[in-house]
């Protein structure tokens, strides 16, 4: 039996080498008595004169941290199996070849690697096993007892590489470890063993550069993605660097393809005659682009559509009906969404939890934590494309299209009164992280002319358009959906969107627009008798006639807070009493202001409205102010930006550090005015809204203020300081307001200043917040005091805490703290 492979062994002598091939070769003669399980061959001897692996053509990047985890596992005592997984094209050979070179000086007899990807039948893996290292069949003997006996007693790292095709060998590879005490597996595979012994090692993609994160040409070289991408494309043109002009380019394009090393290298071939934003600009098709690979890569990896197919027909049909019908989901999806939408196109023939499992153990789907730790499931963007194209040459596409748009309506319309309950933030979260999928589906549905599904998701959103600060996106689909044709039993639904539209179109400031959508979407609810409705366009036209017509402001909002009463829309009623109590106060009406804010805020707590409970704070800090109280005013900013900061809501966070910026600049804290003001107006223009009177009470205040400061420091400090302000990160803005909270004594230091340093390398891959969590942790305070010195909630912090623990792989606070003091931290 004849099996073809290729092997190599390091950590021996040549003559040692032939020692060791010939001993395994060793068959008995015919006419002997012993068993040919004697015929073990003798210690090996070590020397200079080493076999090579496997000479791996370019240099490895970004992989450091993996290869290091890897051998660590190999060397202890209670893995004698690791398996890398992951997806084709993610890197586990070359990653398997760094961590086997690692490891030769640790094994006596060396290391051995056998290439199985030419290999179908798993039967011939243990014959092609024993015909890569040398040894002839003994007639009678089976192939597994001869590999067996040669390698009893052998400390030897056994390198299999490509296993996913024949994983059913799996209980022959269990056998020999068992048998041979001293040898260890180091196995590549697209899917786990499911061994026993075995240690799953998922490989994950680079890490693409953070969107969020520095663009310089500086911070992104240091970026393991877009290294690797300057790497290839500088083989193939000489020249090609990273530069000011390509460095974006570069970043979005690796983001784009995932951070998957097969498609980055690929990407990167094609600088020959596309330029990285031409490419960028290509990447829709991403099949199409990620082609003709290096000719001394085996077939499957010279494009990426061998490289995903060689995965899909490995599984059953019943898994690559579910896996094309998944295909439908944009940027992840739950179980439950799962099981809701892919037997849209009829019974995928298989269990869908079962269905989910498998082909996460093909590394065709991947596992993300996602809100509330529940657990989301997701494909690469380069896997996804290929599965579109099989759900469109299935003929399923319409069916589970349609079944995907009627699952994230429902979703949009449950969450029309999650958004204000206990829950609010976690079901915020959810909607953010299944915003692609809603997209999707509003676009599917404006692109068949059904723009009542996509009114029908985009309506019930609102609070979600405005917490998250996605106003201008907000506005977008109202107005497409408005803007299509609807039959009469959608009347209903065009009242509500046109209400919606007219509250999102006045934080942003555009009051014209809001009071057109208000009266039409007014005179509609009004018609048909809807309360609800009716009440929300009195809302929003109350806030669009504050600055001209405050009287009418005051009666629409009377008649609107009574139909929220009516209906027990208390969320809706809390929020208006907000409204009222800050219009009473612009009005001089500083007690009936007061009255309004307390009982706004007593509200809000008993239905646990948190985004109300922060509203009425940032209110009330104002009447502090108004008061002369600095330090009251500023402690009421704090504890709103808290929540704001949990709700992470760009507009609620801008307008506290607007108020924050007042109170900074008559307190003589100029500078920090100044940063806090151009830091709190970026904010509010990356969410496409705007600092106005119509919805800020100290509107004048503030553009008092701004003449002031600009007086106070000249034209030209005065415009850098605020451009710095500008450029601050959340965090730093934030940071910014505590140091003012400490100036005027309402609040304890938050340990960290703005800094144009560059990145610092963190301990254990840590992030700047959980070392910062960290730290305090390590000063002895509560948990409640690093949430008060960091703008966090206690449940952020603990959710902070329980990543360090993993990251650390610490069980306890105390051996945390340990970690931080020995690394300085404390």
């Amino acid at each position: 039996m004849t099996a073809p492979s290729s092997v190599r062994i390091i950590g021996l002598s040549a003559a040692t080498h032939r020692e060791v091939l010939g001993g395994m070769a060793t068959a008995l003669p015919e006419d002997s008595r012993g068993s040919a399980r004697s015929a073990a061959p003798a210690p090996a001897r070590r020397d200079d004169a080493l076999m090579p692996l496997p000479l791996p053509p370019t240099p490895l990047i970004g992989r450091e941290r993996e290869a290091a985890a890897a051998a660590a596992l190999l060397r202890g005592a209670n893995v004698r199996v690791l398996t890398l997984t992951g997806p084709g094209g993610v890197g586990k050979t070359r990653l398997a070849l760094r961590i086997a070179a690692d490891l030769a000086a640790d094994f006596a007899n060396g290391v051995a690697f056998v290439d199985l990807a030419p290999i179908r039948d798993p039967t011939l893996v243990v014959p092609a096993i024993a015909q890569a290292l040398g040894l002839r069949e003994v007639p009678g003997i089976p192939f597994s007892s001869t590999l067996v006996d040669a390698l009893r007693g052998r400390h030897l790292l056994l390198l299999l590489d490509n296993l996913e095709q024949v994983t059913e060998a799996g209980r022959d590879i269990a056998a020999l470890v068992a048998a041979c005490p001293e040898l260890s597996v180091l196995a590549t595979s697209r899917a786990p063993l499911r061994l026993r012994a075995e240690q799953e090692f998922p490989v994950e993609p680079l890490a693409p550069p953070d969107s969020q994160g520095a663009r310089s040409v500086q911070a992104l070289a240091t970026n393991p993605a877009v290294a690797l991408f300057v790497q290839r494309a500088a083989a193939v043109v000489r020249t090609f660097a990273l530069t000011d002009a390509n460095a974006a380019a570069v970043a979005e394009v690796c983001a784009r393809l995932d951070g998957l090393p097969l498609a980055i290298e690929l990407a990167a071939a094609r600088v020959k005659v596309l330029s990285p934003q031409a490419l960028l600009a290509r990447l829709a098709n991403r099949l199409v682009l990620l082609t003709a690979g290096a000719q001394d890569q085996p077939e499957r990896l010279r494009t990426m559509r061998a490289t995903i197919a060689w995965s899909h027909d490995l599984l059953i049909p019943a898994e690559q009906t579910l896996f094309r019908r998944l295909a439908v989901f944009a940027g992840g999806f739950s179980l439950e969404a799962a099981e809701a939408v892919t037997p849209g196109a009829g019974d995928p023939d298989c269990d869908v939890l079962e269905g989910v499992a498998s082909l996460v153990d093909q590394s065709l789907l991947v596992r993300r934590e996602g809100p509330g730790g529940e657990h989301r499931f997701g494909m690469l963007e380069t896997i996804r494309e290929f599965g579109l194209e099989q759900l469109e040459a299935s003929g399923e596409a319409d069916a589970v299209h349609r079944a995907h748009a009627a699952f994230f309506r429902d979703r949009a319309e449950a969450a029309r009164s999650a958004v204000y309950g206990r829950q609010q933030v976690l079901e915020l979260d959810r909607l953010d992280a299944d915003l692609d999928n809603l997209r999707a589906a509003m676009t599917w549905a404006l692109e068949r002319g059904e723009a009542g599904t996509c009114l029908a998701i985009a309506e019930p959103l609102l609070v979600f358009w405005f917490m998250r600060g996605y106003l201008s996106e907000g506005r977008s689909w109202l107005a497409r959906g408005l803007g299509g044709h609807l039959d009469a039993l959608e009347t209903a639904l065009r009242a509500r969107s046109l209400a919606a539209a007219c509250i999102l179109a006045n934080h942003q400031g555009d009051h014209a627009q809001g009071v057109a959508l208000g009266e039409e979407g007014l005179g509609l609810a009004s018609s048909m008798g809807d309360h609800f409705a009716t009440a929300l366009a009195l809302t929003g036209l109350g806030a669009a006639h504050a600055q001209q017509q405050p009287q009418r402001t005051v009666s629409m909002w009377e008649t609107a807070l009574e139909l929220y009463r009516a209906a027990q829309e208390d969320a809706w009623a809390a929020t208006l009493m907000v409204s009222r109590g800050s219009f009473a106060r612009r009005m001089g009406d500083i007690q009936g202001a007061e009255r309004w804010l307390e009982e706004a805020l007593r509200l809000s707590r008993v239905i646990g409205h948190s985004w109300a409970e922060a509203f009425a704070l940032t209110n009330l800090g104002q009447l502090a102010w108004d008061r002369g109280d600095a330090a009251a005013a500023t402690d009421l900013h704090r504890r709103s930006i808290v929540i704001w900061r949990e709700h992470r809501s760009t507009w609620g966070l801008a307008h506290a550090l607007l108020d924050l910026a007042v109170i900074a600049g008559s307190s003589g804290e100029v500078e920090r005015a100044v940063r806090l003001f151009g830091a709190a107006e970026a904010l509010l223009e990356a969410i496409g809204a705007r600092a106005t009177a119509a919805h800020l009470p100290a509107y004048d205040a503030y553009e008092a203020a701004v003449a002031r400061l600009r007086t106070a420091l000249g034209e030209a400090a005065f415009e850098a300081v605020w451009a710095a302000g500008g450029a601050l990160s959340v965090e730093d803005a934030v940071a910014e307001a505590s140091a003012l909270a400490v100036c005027l004594g309402a609040a304890p230091a938050l340990p960290r200043a703005p800094s144009t340093a560059p990145p610092r390398v963190l301990p254990a891959g840590l992030s700047e917040r959980e070392v910062e969590v960290l730290r305090l942790v390590a000063q002895g305070r509560t948990n409640a005091q690093v949430a008060e010195c960091l703008f966090l909630s206690p449940r952020t912090v603990e959710a902070h805490l329980r990543r360090v623990y993993d990251k650390l792989d610490v069980p306890t606070r105390a051996e945390a703290v340990r970690f931080a003091l020995k690394h300085g931290l404390g």
